[in-house]
């Protein structure tokens, strides 16, 4: 299996989670999330138009034996504009966290081939950056291996 099919998959679900949801992004407007795959799309010195977002970032990927599932490391980056005086815009970071990991948790196959594994591990970023704020989400995804050719001709 092709870990960028898992991806593709996982883009199509979040862009379906947050379908109805708007954030504010730094022209004050009400958009939708943006899912982006890997990267962020290279952009013009002053677009800030990519917040809000999520990136669906192929971190690595393991394989013990020839007969073992591949676990796969997916890490879902957040980026949001908040810029209300109170600074509390990690309150939105964690809710997106909160509504992407209960969605993996309540459905953990994708495309039916590949599978969350536990644990799921996230995280806010500590630094005062105001008015972005980022969070991130660490999982691993089984994913079956190839059946041996040459097992054939052993018997």
């Amino acid at each position: 299996m092709i870990p960028i099919d898992l991806q593709a998959g996982l883009k199509t679900r979040l862009e379906a989670v947050f379908a109805n949801r708007t954030f504010k992004n730094p022209n004050n407007q009400d958009v939708p999330l943006n899912v982006f795959e890997q990267h962020l799309p290279q952009k013009k010195k002053e677009d800030l138009s990519l917040y809000p977002y999520v990136i669906i970032q192929l971190n690595e990927g393991t394989q013990v034996t020839d007969v073992s599932s591949e676990d796969i490391k997916i890490m879902f980056i957040i980026g949001i504009f908040d810029n209300d005086s109170s600074n509390q815009g990690y309150r939105e970071v964690t809710r997106i966290i909160n509504r992407i990991t209960t969605n993996l948790t309540l459905n953990p196959l994708v495309n039916r081939k590949f599978e969350m594994n536990y644990p799921i591990k996230w995280t806010i970023y500590e630094e005062d950056v105001a008015p972005y704020f980022f969070g991130g989400i660490e999982t691993t995804w089984a994913v079956s291996t190839f059946s041996r050719q040459d097992v054939e001709e052993l018997i």
